[in-house]
C-alpha cells in the first residue's frame, strides 16, 4: 500500500494536470485486484546462492596459492617481497532480512537481496591489513542514509 502510494505520488508530480475526481484511491481490495490483473505478488524471498564447504575450502586454497605464487615470482625476479594489502567490509547495523516480503511476479522465483544476510544498510566499516608495516592505511566508514547533506 505504501509503495503504491509512493509510486502514484511520483506519477502525479509528472502529470500535474490530473483532475481531482480522477485521482486513484488505494484500498486493500484495489491492491489485490491489481496484483491479480498483472500477476504480481508480495512474497518472501526463497532463493539463496551458496556453495558447499568443500568448494569454499578449494577456493581459499586457490587464492592462497595465487598469492604465494605471485610473491615467489616477485622475490625471484625483482628481489623484493611485494606488500600485500587486503580489505574487507563489515556492517555495524543490519536491518533487512530474507524474511521480509518483497514485490515480485506470481509463480516466479523471489531472490534475496545481494549480501542478503541481514543486509548492510546503515554503516559499513572498511578494514584493511598489510604485510608491509610501512603501508599507510586509513580508517574508513561508509554511511548510507537519506535526507539532506549538511554543508561542508
Amino acid at each position: 500500500m505504501l509503495k503504491a502510494k509512493e509510486y502514484y505520488k511520483d506519477w502525479l508530480q509528472q502529470h500535474p494536470g490530473t483532475p481531482e475526481e480522477e485521482k486513484l484511491q488505494f484500498s486493500n481490495q484495489w491492491i489485490k485486484g491489481w496484483e491479480q490483473e498483472y500477476g504480481i505478488s508480495l512474497r518472501k524471498p526463497n532463493k539463496r546462492y551458496a556453495i558447499s564447504k568443500e568448494n569454499c575450502f578449494v577456493r581459499v586454497q586457490d587464492y592462497l596459492k595465487n598469492v604465494w605464487s605471485l610473491r615467489y615470482y616477485f622475490i625471484k625476479t625483482f628481489g623484493v617481497d611485494p606488500p600485500i594489502i587486503n580489505g574487507d567490509q563489515m556492517p555495524l547495523h543490519r536491518n533487512e532480512s530474507s524474511g521480509q516480503a518483497t514485490l515480485s511476479f506470481k509463480n516466479k522465483e523471489v531472490f534475496v537481496k545481494e549480501n542478503h544476510h541481514l543486509s548492510r544498510e546503515r554503516v559499513t566499516v572498511f578494514t584493511q591489513i598489510a604485510t608491509d608495516g610501512v603501508a599507510n592505511l586509513h580508517s574508513e566508514f561508509v554511511f548510507k542514509g537519506t535526507g539532506k547533506r549538511p554543508p561542508n
